[in-house]
């Protein structure tokens, strides 16, 4: 997952011009991705600019990070003008916090006999903005999915939750495995969703592993 920005500058004179014109581009591209980042919601209390705010060794870390950008494409839309590309890889800049929240030490084991390998929650017919640490709610239970039961030690490489608008993506079939269970989202209220399951239910071992290590996609009708 990633933060993408675009910066576009005209070219104002001649052919001598295109040079300073990629380096206008970029500049705005930065200054938009910074602004991308800013807006970043981890949950219901916590922002980008929250963390920053701390003053600790994650907030140091992390505004270093922010300044790592990246330039993925510097294409003339036309010869007068030139459209430049940058991204943050977002793990990467938030993952001291991800550790720090994550509720579980240590790897997480799937049971022997696990029946389902991930979860897929479908929320296409729900107003729901993607945000970095949901809450899952069910019926009965209040968070039964949430960063708190996610492991420190898959925190190191991966997000808790992933966001997609199609189950057969690769990058779903990779995240949740070849046999997931099946929830519809009923209902939102800003960083959480409440669900009911589709499938057989799962057992409770299953749930401590499958968000322990990660394995949760969100479907959402348009692309986060």
């Amino acid at each position: 997952m990633r933060v993408e920005a675009i910066g576009k500058s005209k070219v104002v004179s001649n052919s001598a011009d295109y040079s300073k014109a990629e380096l206008r581009s970029m500049d705005m591209a930065r200054k938009n991705l910074q602004n991308a980042v800013y807006s970043i919601e981890l949950d219901s209390e916590v922002n980008y600019q929250h963390l920053l705010n701390r003053k600790d060794s994650i907030s140091r870390n992390i505004e270093s990070i922010a300044k790592r950008y990246e330039v993925s494409d510097v294409i003339y839309v036309n010869e007068n003008v030139v459209e430049s590309t940058v991204f943050l890889d977002m793990h990467e800049l938030l993952r001291p916090y991800l550790i720090e929240r994550s509720g579980v030490e240590g790897r997480v084991p799937t049971p022997k006999r696990s029946e389902h390998s991930g979860i897929i929650i479908d929320a296409r017919s729900l107003d729901f903005t993607p945000i970095v640490l949901p809450t899952i709610h069910t019926q009965s239970t209040k968070d039964w999915l949430s960063v708190e039961n996610f492991s420190s030690y898959t925190a190191q490489s991966r997000f808790p939750f992933m966001y997609a608008t199609d189950a057969t993506n690769p990058a779903v079939i990779s995240k949740v495995g070849r046999n997931p269970a099946l929830f519809m989202a009923d209902s939102t209220s800003f960083d959480t969703l409440t669900v009911h399951s589709l499938d057989k239910p799962i057992t409770e071992s299953e749930r401590k592993a499958i968000m322990g290590n990660g394995r949760v996609v969100i479907l959402l009708s348009n692309e986060p």
